[in-house]
């Protein structure tokens, strides 16, 4: 039997989750799910009624000689109603979260999801439409791309600290994991309570291929738009974010 999950790399999307959990997967004391993104927990059909965990265990190896069971699903941090959801589930839940410029990041998931065939706007009319609906105050549908919308994310971890202790929370820049993993890696094992086992090999981050640049006007568009959030980001964690705002 699967013991329950006790961490959780819950975003952000297009922030070097996929590396992270690559990484952890080879560590001995740690069993990953066998998919990198289960989705259970921000899957409306899931919790229609009691949800079915055993379900949800399946997905996982039988180790039981791991000292920590884990997953990493992005959309966790930014769908609101699955932090609560994984409240339920276990308030001992670990959380590492990693944070990378709001506005690589938006142009990112845009490159992914237009390569991949899932968004017929350019990169400027899919951001006119995510400003106006932020503009609007209209809540976001599970299917929308929200694409200026995730890089918020003082909002995303407020309503994190809301439902968990600031010390089930670890929050890495996505940048600094980049370049230098391998101290954030250690401190990652402090962190979950396992051996320090980290790679000597720097993981591999931001796979996309991006055709064209972003314009420089959208470019500083987008900055003058998350100044206020960089500000908070860097208020919220002691960050020194100078480097988002260019």
């Amino acid at each position: 039997m699967i013991p329950r999950v006790t961490f959780m790399i819950p975003g952000a999307q297009k922030g070097g989750t996929s590396a992270l959990n690559a990484v952890l997967r080879n560590h001995p004391d740690l069993a990953l799910c066998d998919v990198k993104e289960p989705h259970f927990f921000d899957a409306e059909a899931n919790f229609r009624d009691q949800p079915d965990y055993a379900a949800y265990h399946a997905q996982f190896p039988e180790r039981p000689d791991a000292l920590m069971t884990g997953e990493a699903t992005p959309d966790y941090l930014w769908w609101p109603p699955s932090l609560s959801r994984i409240r339920a589930y276990n308030p001992a839940m670990r959380f590492i979260v990693l944070l990378r410029h709001p506005v690589d990041r938006a142009y990112s998931q845009w490159t992914m999801a237009s390569t991949r065939g899932r968004e017929p706007l350019a990169f400027e009319d899919a951001v006119a439409a995510d400003l106006a609906q932020l503009e609007a105050r209209k809540p976001y549908s599970r299917a929308q791309k929200a694409y200026v919308a995730r890089g918020l994310y003082s909002g995303q971890l407020a309503r994190l600290l809301q439902l968990f202790p600031r010390d089930q929370l670890h929050v890495v820049k996505s940048e600094d994991f980049r370049t230098h993993a391998r101290p954030h890696l250690i401190e990652i094992c402090d962190f979950l309570g396992v051996r320090r086992a980290a790679p000597d090999d720097q993981p591999h981050l931001f796979a996309n291929t991006y055709k064209q640049a972003m314009s420089a006007d959208m470019r500083q568009r987008l900055l003058a738009f998350y100044a206020s959030e960089t500000d908070a980001i860097e208020a919220l964690l002691g960050w020194d974010c100078s480097d988002w705002r260019v």
